[in-house]
């Protein structure tokens, strides 16, 4: 009888969950399960976010070293006419097409208080609604485009010929914005909007005055045009860069601007035939040391003219060049500029801009030294004309008016002879035509989802953002 009872007891055991034990242990297992499945879940979603962010950090860095590769009158060439070619972002990020997706932009305010970011007039959206006018009148209406409030402005860039010639024409504001849609990048597209500003280095800017490198006036010379001029601006880097270059190639020398002895050389190239000429220019700049009776030095040569595509001839030369101001009268280290030229008949123009803080101008230019030796490979004098600011002390227009500062120590050379007489060097009147112009700017760069650009860059649609800042 005894062990019937245990048999049937367990029976009984085999019987199984009952619907309550069942329930019971499914809402358990959802307990945890759930919030595994939740998590796993929100880190897909995570890491796709993720994802999505570094590329267009990606972006957003290839879009800042393309502004920084050219002055920004020909970025901005680039972005009004990005069908004559297109540099500022890689082209593996572009489709084939780039009409209407790149262009400058002015930011307005909409109807509903929010910005709006509408392509800037180009000139010959001008030329072409009125084309009985002159070049003139089409300049004008052009220049007077930028109203106030939401009044749609005019692009930077001034051209008659869709920017096979063009003129950079800066904002009073020292603001621009430039605009790139349907940029791809690992099957994502992306829209991107790039700010920038020169305003913060002005006037009414945050920086103290030694900072407002924006106020420097320099030399403006309008009319050029790139296809018969060959053009040269000194970045404000070149000669720190240098130096550097120097200390790392001769770490067991002392190597300072004192010691260091600099030279700018322009080469001009007449060649080809009657029919196709083919002039080149190259600027080389060559800074030098002695030490234990032997040169140590570093150079870089750049290219700034050839016609070999466009067959024009060479008109002018113009060099915008910083001051080598360790340069003394007196000593051997006079900063030089050498003109090397095969007979052409060009204007010469050389260009001394203001370098380093205006409390420091004054004791500078007191005390700089230069020479200019222009050079004619058959002997004699093949230019046109020079014209230069050399003679100008550049500290005169920060003193109070009625006081005089003498002129920097400037040695003119024909063909190596050291020559006084300003007729046979046909130096012309001093450049006197200066203002103020952006050479400071501040740049941010932010890259949002595709289609960002048609709702107007809303916040929400942004990705990342990049900061940074270029010098002209």
């Amino acid at each position: 009888m005894k062990e019937k009872r245990n048999k049937v007891r367990i029976q009984l055991n085999n019987q199984g969950l009952s619907l309550v034990e069942l329930l019971v242990a499914i809402i358990i297992l959802a307990i945890i399960v759930v919030p595994f499945l939740n998590s796993f879940v929100v880190s897909s979603r995570a890491n796709s976010k993720a994802a999505l962010t570094h590329r267009a950090t990606i972006i957003a860095q290839n879009i800042m070293e393309g502004f920084k590769t050219d002055d920004l009158g020909k970025v901005i060439r680039q972005f009004s006419y990005p069908e004559k070619g297109f540099s500022i972002i890689s082209k593996d990020f572009l489709t084939d097409s780039t009409a209407g997706s790149i262009y400058e932009a002015t930011v307005t305010i909409g109807a509903d208080g929010e910005n709006e970011y509408i392509k800037s007039v180009l000139a010959q959206e001008i030329m072409d609604a009125n084309p009985h006018d002159e070049p003139d009148e089409i300049k004008e209406k052009f220049l007077n485009m930028n109203g106030v409030g939401g009044t749609v402005r005019r692009s930077s860039i001034f051209s008659e010929n869709d920017g096979d010639n063009y003129e950079f024409i800066s904002q009073e504001d020292g603001k621009y914005c430039f605009v790139i849609k349907g940029i791809q990048l690992q099957g994502r597209g992306f829209d991107a909007m790039i700010q920038v500003d020169s305003s913060r280095y002005r006037d009414g800017g945050l920086l103290n005055d030694d900072l407002k490198y924006n106020n420097k006036k320099t030399v403006r010379l309008n009319g050029t045009d790139t296809n018969k001029d060959a053009i040269f601006v000194q970045k404000t880097d070149m000669d720190e860069a240098a130096l550097h270059n120097l200390k790392l190639t001769n770490p067991t020398y002392t190597v300072t601007e004192d010691n260091v002895k600099r030279e700018i050389i322009i080469t001009v190239r007449n060649g080809g035939s009657a029919d196709k000429p083919i002039h080149q220019v190259k600027v080389k700049y060559v800074y030098t040391f002695l030490e234990n009776n032997t040169v140590y030095g570093d150079d870089k040569e750049y290219l700034i003219f050839d016609n070999t595509e466009t067959g024009e001839k060479l008109r002018s030369i113009y060099l915008y060049y910083l001051p080598w101001y360790s340069a003394h009268m007196g000593t051997s280290s006079t900063d030089t500029i050498t003109v090397n030229n095969e007979g052409l008949p060009i204007d010469i123009f050389v260009i001394k801009q203001e370098k380093g803080e205006t409390s420091d101008l004054k004791d500078n230019e007191m005390n700089y030294a230069m020479t200019l030796d222009i050079k004619n490979s058959a002997g004699g004098v093949a230019h046109k004309s020079l014209k230069t600011n050399l003679e100008n002390n550049l500290a005169s227009p920060y003193l109070p008016e009625g006081i005089y500062l003498p002129p920097p120590h400037i040695i003119y050379r024909l063909n190596g002879a050291i020559e006084t007489d300003k007729s046979v060097l046909k130096l012309a009147d001093e450049i006197v035509d200066k203002q103020a112009e952006d050479r400071i700017y501040d740049i941010l760069i932010s890259v949002y989802e595709e289609g960002a650009a048609d709702a107007q860059f809303k916040e929400e649609a942004r990705l990342a953002q990049l900061a940074g800042g270029r010098n002209d």
